[in-house]
Parts: structure tokens; sequence; C-alpha cells
């Protein structure tokens, strides 16, 4: 039993991590795209890495926590997290029409786990609503960026930037209504059991 608890104690930990990181990755790649769009193979590679390295560490938490508790998102999303990053990586001749799309994507799934999110945080807390809002928004922006990426131009490489800024800032907001609201509700349950 301990061995369940210590490792939902390091899987939530990597979460959390990754909820902090991804955010701040997207407004860094964001201003640099707007900034500096002349080293893209080398700025892809590197993110297209960071992104590799984040898919096969939610693999290895789904193959570490599967004998206690089969949580099949991990798997998933760590499988689609590192294709895209080795696309990134090891494709760079694509870099002019894919890295866009895969940029999309990469917004879109971001929007679709904030929904996801949004919709669990919907069962213990009424403060869902903002996360779900903006978890439609940057999925929307993941469907331009994809559509966007159709047509690339030099204007096209700073709206995905700017894109990408502001789905980083709406998904650190997202992360500090949903964490206020998990702790809130966390206390709320030890005060009911404190009580009785």
């Amino acid at each position: 039993m301990s061995k369940k608890n210590n490792l939902e104690k390091k899987d939530f930990a990597f979460t959390k991590i990754l909820h902090t990181i991804s955010p701040i990755l997207l407004i860094a790649l964001g201003i640099l795209l707007i900034v500096n769009r002349s080293h893209l193979d080398t700025i892809f590679s590197i993110f297209g890495s960071i992104i590799m390295l984040i898919g096969l560490i939610k693999i290895v938490i789904y193959y570490a926590i599967k004998p206690y508790e089969k949580k099949a998102y991990h798997l998933q999303h760590g499988i689609i997290v590192l294709l895209i990053g080795a696309i990134l990586t090891f494709v760079p001749f694509f870099a002019n029409q894919f890295i866009p799309f895969c940029i999309g994507l990469l917004i879109l799934v971001s929007g679709i786990s904030s929904i996801i999110n949004a919709t669990n945080l919907k069962k213990i807390s009424h403060n869902w609503q903002i996360p779900f809002a903006f978890g439609i928004l940057i999925t929307l922006m993941g469907i331009s960026t994809i559509i966007c990426s159709m047509h690339l131009s030099g204007v096209i490489w700073i709206v995905i930037g700017v894109m990408l800024i502001i789905s980083g800032i709406m998904s650190i907001i997202n992360a500090i209504i949903e964490n206020h609201s998990k702790s809130v509700f966390s206390k709320q349950n030890i005060d009911d059991i404190i009580d009785i």
C-alpha cells in the first residue's frame, strides 16, 4: 500500500511540474518565434528533445503505476507527445510546414487537457468555469494554428508565436485556479473529518 501511495505522490509531483513547465515552454517558444526565426531548426530540435523526454517520462509513469492503478491517459498522452517530439527533433526539412502543424497540435492537446481538467474540477469546486472557458479558447487557438500552418508567411510565424504566448499564460492561470480549488476542497474535507 505504501508503494502505491509513494508512486501516486511521484505521479502527482511530476504532473504538477509538467503543468508548470509546459506553459513556460510555450511562452518561451512563442517569444523565440516572434524575436528570432533564423534558427528555427535548432530551436525545434531542442524543443522536440524536451517534448520527447516529457513523453518518455509519462510512459514510464504509466508502467510504474500500472500494477496499482491503470491511468491510460499517461500512456496515450506519453505516446502522442513522444511522437510529436521525435518529429520536431528528427525531421527538420519539414520545418516550414510541419512544425507549425505540430505546434498547433500541441496547443490543441493542451486545450483538450484543460477542458478535461476543468470537467474534473467541476466535481469538487464551483470555480471550474474559467478553466473550462480557457480550455475552449486554447483548443480554438490550436485549431487556428493548424489552419494557419497551411498558409505560412513571416506574419503567420508571429501570429503562431503570439498564440503560443497566450496559450501559455492561459495554462498558467488554469493551473493556479485548479490548485487553489483543489486545496480548498482538501481543506474542507479535512475540516469535515475533524467535525465528525
